[in-house]
């Protein structure tokens, strides 16, 4: 649950279950962008005019990652995921391969994220991170997310709205619309991105709230802040 006061009571549509069920999905590309939330009880009460409610949730992240020896500077990370909802408990692992793909939208550029998701869900973890640390992975970082979310349908498909709260981070609101590969094109990503804005500025939330960087480089720069006002941590900045 997000800790916010008076969070569930402006939370007014009756919950539904997404029609996009990501557990299922073996390999589909994830157009997403997010944006830092300024005002939250004004961003929920956008979105309530809008989008259908579909529930609250917790994702617990750990994020496995190794050197390849081919190439010592390209890191691969998988990710294992405890999502727990309604108090029953799913357990993912997650490969994507992430780009930053940039379109220019009133004379301003913005980047949204283009991945490649490969998706299983796990009947037990313990065996999947007992691979991952023979093979050589060791834990990179971890993360947690309390989500509120929202369905909206598009002409791209229904698009997942998820208001997130990351500790230490703050607040965001991650807008993402799932399309098979075969049918994603350069076209298809341009109208995807314009699509985003045009929910993004329907919630409320301007262009130049839009962090392009990844959740993972926030959390970093966070850590080596601390870890130089605090020298003895072990944090590696570079």
């Amino acid at each position: 649950m997000i800790k916010q006061a008076n969070f569930s009571a402006i939370l007014l549509h009756k919950k539904i279950e997404p029609k996009q069920k990501k557990s299922y999905i073996l390999s589909m590309i994830e157009i997403e962008l997010k944006a830092r939330v300024h005002d939250l009880e004004k961003t929920i009460q956008k979105l309530n005019s809008f989008a259908k409610f579909s529930g609250q949730l917790e994702r617990h992240d750990t994020y496995w990652s190794i050197f390849t020896s081919e190439n010592p500077a390209k890191k691969i990370t998988a990710r294992i995921r405890r999502e727990i909802k309604d108090g029953k408990q799913k357990v993912f692992l997650t490969y994507k391969r992430k780009k930053l793909v940039e379109n220019i939208s009133d004379g301003q550029a913005f980047q949204t994220e283009v991945n490649e998701e490969n998706e299983s869900e796990l009947s037990d973890e313990k065996a999947v991170e007992f691979l991952l640390r023979d093979s050589g992975f060791k834990i990179s970082s971890t993360k947690e997310k309390y989500v509120s979310a929202w369905i909206y349908d598009t002409k791209y498909g229904q698009a997942l709205l998820e208001l997130c709260r990351i500790p230490p981070l703050g607040n965001f609101l991650e807008i993402e619309i799932l399309c098979e590969p075969k049918k994603q094109d350069n076209s298809e990503t341009a109208g995807i991105q314009n699509e985003l804005l045009n929910i993004l500025e329907k919630s409320g939330i301007s262009k130049e709230q839009i962090e392009n960087r990844f959740y993972s480089d926030l959390l970093k720069e966070i850590q080596c802040k601390q870890q130089t006002a605090n020298p003895k941590g072990n944090t590696k900045c570079s």
